[in-house]
């Protein structure tokens, strides 16, 4: 974050995901609800 907290950043990861209302709508400008998955 520039010129902010740092102590406030932080980083995840996540292998994969899965968007649960479909496929191929968050680059054509659709809504989204990913989920984070361990595989």
């Amino acid at each position: 974050m520039y010129g902010g907290d740092e102590s406030a950043v932080r980083l995840y990861s996540s292998p994969a995901r899965i968007n649960i209302i479909g496929e191929h709508i968050d680059y054509n400008g659709g809504k989204v609800f990913p989920a984070s998955i361990n595989r």
